[in-house]
């Protein structure tokens, strides 16, 4: 994106952003198979979703099962563009739960084009400010405006179990994110459970997966091996027996 931004869009990034969201994300549609992964998170019961996604598949899901979601997206980026600083609903008052949910792009969402983190620049911007909020003290619910993550998601992620489903260790997108949520706090401090679906392809040597098990197993991470579809499957079967 960041090559495309320089050599297509004229150092535009904002332009390339509309163009995607106009092309890709208006006219994408989730799918009605019970299995998929939106449909089966919708139907646990939780007051906060956070995805880096761009779309509102999250949103779509809940309100297909009858809940009634409200969604914000992180303010990393500058104000005063387009004005999409109008279009970012404000913060739900009070707590949310779970009938009245909230979905946080953490990442932007398509409907503000330029909230998406979408190029090399945007993730070293957003992770600069990420770190910045992390190291300031005292930060209050007034502060949540301009807070890179409000101050109940902050709180909520550091306190609750977390699942990490469809990322890739591949990817810098989960050990930045998973790190910059973890800033600051001592081992006794963190979540006691944090897991992570990952697709066993990546295990095909047993060193390789005896070494992510051990590094991970340090930050407190319990890996799934196993791909999105039977991994969906699985915690389909589990909710259906708490049932």
């Amino acid at each position: 994106m960041q090559y495309a931004v320089v050599m297509e869009f004229q150092h535009d990034a904002n332009r390339l952003k509309r163009e995607l969201a106009r092309t890709v994300f208006a006219q994408a549609a989730l799918t009605t198979d019970q299995l998929d992964i939106h449909h089966l998170l919708a139907r646990c019961d939780l007051p906060l979703y956070l995805t880096t996604n761009y779309d509102g598949f999250m949103v779509e899901a809940l309100r297909r099962k009858g809940k009634s979601p409200s969604w914000n997206v992180s303010p990393w980026y500058s104000s005063g563009v387009d004005d999409d600083d109008e279009r970012r609903p404000p913060l739900p008052e009070g707590e949310p739960t779970s009938q009245q949910p909230l979905v946080f792009h953490i990442h932007g969402r398509y409907t503000i084009p330029h909230s998406m983190v979408l190029t090399e620049d945007d993730y070293i911007d957003f992770h600069v400010k990420h770190v910045r909020d992390g190291m300031r003290k005292g930060l209050t619910p007034a502060d949540d405006r301009s807070s890179i993550i409000p101050s109940y998601v902050r709180a909520r992620l550091r306190r609750a179990p977390l699942l990490f489903v469809g990322y890739s260790l591949r990817d810098s997108t989960f050990w930045t994110l998973f790190k910059s949520l973890m800033l600051g706090l001592h081992d006794g401090q963190r979540s006691t459970h944090v897991c992570l679906q990952l697709d066993p392809a990546i295990r095909r040597k047993a060193s390789v997966r005896d070494y992510l098990e051990r590094r991970l197993g340090r930050q407190q991470i319990q890996i799934f091996w196993m791909p999105l579809e039977q991994f969906t499957t699985k915690l389909e079967e589990r909710l259906a027996e708490e049932r």
